[in-house]
């Protein structure tokens, strides 16, 4: 697939036995629903330089290597790059891991930056290098998730926050008192 237009890829949408090698590049994507992509391939997968409104739980899950081919020759890659999505669900970018070694760079997520999102909880691969967006939904500005993870979710940060928190109310209790 490349430089395609598709308002919604359904569930089981292409089913492909037997490719070299899958790619995926320069689409723009409505949704993706889960399980939308069956394909069984003999070599690597490229999703590269997409953009994609929403990715729903296991979109990619269906992507497959036969089992013969990775006993002799191993797993392939599945590089994930270069991708923007407004909305991912959770598990939305589980894949195979029988068949592929993944590599996620630069994943651009539109939703906004928040300690409690359930992104925190995607696998190490991905969050490497995700960003998020910083600013409103509005005004979208892109920040590594693990650096707005280390500025303002730890238990340090928040503990400053709480305790500069009390030490303001003292002190306008303090000057109402007075």
């Amino acid at each position: 697939f490349d430089s395609n237009e598709v308002e919604r890829i359904r569930s089981s949408f292409c089913i492909i036995n037997d490719t070299e090698i899958v790619r995926f590049e320069n689409c723009k994507i409505g949704i993706m629903d889960g399980d939308s992509l069956k394909m069984v391939t003999a070599g690597p997968v490229f999703i590269h330089n997409n953009i994609i409104d929403e990715i729903k739980t296991k979109a990619f899950l269906g992507i497959s290597v036969k089992e013969e081919i990775t006993t002799r020759r191993g797993k392939f890659n599945l590089i994930f790059s270069n991708n923007t999505v407004s909305k991912l669900e959770d598990s939305a970018l589980d894949i195979n891991e029988n068949s592929f070694k993944s590599s996620f760079t630069k994943l651009l997520t539109n939703e906004i930056c928040e300690c409690h999102q359930w992104y925190f909880n995607l696998n190490a691969a991905v969050k490497e290098d995700m960003y998020c967006n910083g600013g409103k939904s509005d005004d979208i500005h892109y920040v590594l998730l693990k650096n707005y993870k280390e500025d303002y979710c730890t238990e340090k940060k928040f503990s400053s926050a709480i305790l500069s928190l009390i030490i303001v109310s003292s002190i306008v209790c303090l000057i109402l008192i007075i």
